[in-house]
């Protein structure tokens, strides 16, 4: 073949591409590129967030869930889809540390049961049931950041205490949507977290928590939660023990069964312009905690609009260090 007949023949193979791209007869299962964006200057200059740490999401490595099996679209269970993601950033995130951004564009993604660690899905997967941070086999992730689009984003936990007939049965354990203790350096930021079928209603030990930055056995270090709405769950934003560095701003969190946004133990934790509405205990809790030396100090909260609280009180002070509280409307 001469090379006048070879340019004709990859003009004409172009050309017929071209029309069946143009025909929709090809698609690609690559998901639109994602653009991030950081939070404005406008947003720090509010009263009480001047020295709130600045994340730079524009210089990191994104990992839209959509490109790693979810759809959110239907019933079909996604916690594998964000645990690839989450790996993909692990093994390949750029800068000092390793990690990135998991990205949730709009849609309806479904977690469908807790797993042994009583978790629908843990950010950290070296956390093991029964085990602690002095596990040989845990390590310490950081800079792993997830990202939506507000309330379009939406994250499903299937209810576990809901049986056939809408009976309730009663778990032996507590349970958690998100687990993210074992983490440092994280945010969630622009997502929402609803159970289905509903937990609007109050009793002991209830045992369906939304999303939790900790607990006792796992220590978790400067976690933001940045325009997160939460909708039904016994507590919405739980930040429990060996939790340090803890920002919550402009959250939305309604129709809990017990505390609306919770510090129990925490060092060095702020909640700030949340709007907290029907709780089924407290709007926001304060608490030191037994478990790790009734430790909970240096808390802040002002600007929060907290009301319709069904049982219990708007903010409550226990047994707390240093606690600088201001402008609830």
């Amino acid at each position: 073949m001469n090379r006048e007949a070879g340019r004709s023949i990859g003009k004409t193979v172009c050309a017929v591409l071209m029309a069946i791209f143009a025909l929709g007869g090809c698609s690609f299962s690559e998901s639109p590129k994602v653009t991030v964006t950081n939070l404005p200057d406008t947003f720090y200059q509010r009263d009480g967030l001047e020295e709130m740490p600045r994340i730079d999401y524009t210089s990191m490595l994104v990992a839209d869930v959509r490109d790693f099996g979810a759809n959110g679209k239907d019933d079909k269970d996604d916690t594998e889809a964000f645990s690839k993601a989450r790996d993909y950033l692990l093994n390949n995130g750029v800068g000092p540390q390793q990690g990135g951004i998991i990205y949730v564009p709009e849609g309806i993604y479904t977690f469908s049961a807790p797993d042994q660690t009583n978790a629908y899905w843990n950010l950290n997967p070296t956390v093991r049931p029964g085990k602690n941070q002095n596990d040989p086999e845990f390590q310490r992730i950081s800079n792993i950041h997830i990202l939506g689009e507000g309330e379009k984003s939406i994250i499903r936990f299937l209810y576990y205490g809901i049986d056939q007939g809408n009976d309730f049965i009663q778990t032996s354990s507590p349970y958690v949507g998100w687990y993210l203790g074992g983490s440092e350096e994280i945010s969630v930021r622009d997502i929402t977290f609803t159970f289905y079928g509903t937990t609007d209603h109050r009793y002991y030990y209830n045992p369906a928590r939304t999303i939790s930055s900790g607990s006792d056995a796992y220590v978790t270090s400067g976690v933001q939660f940045v325009n997160v709405t939460i909708d039904q769950g016994a507590i919405g934003i739980q930040n429990q023990a060996k939790v340090e560095h803890v920002w919550v701003v402009d959250c939305n969190v309604r129709n809990t069964t017990a505390d609306g946004i919770a510090f129990y133990g925490v060092i060095d934790g702020h909640a700030m312009y949340n709007r907290v509405e029907n709780t089924g205990d407290d709007g926001i809790a304060l608490w030191a905690n037994s478990l790790v030396g009734n430790q909970g100090r240096d808390y802040v909260v002002k600007h929060n609009t907290i009301y319709e609280v069904r049982y219990g009180r708007g903010s409550l002070v226990w047994a707390v260090l240093c606690v600088r509280l201001a402008v609830h409307y």
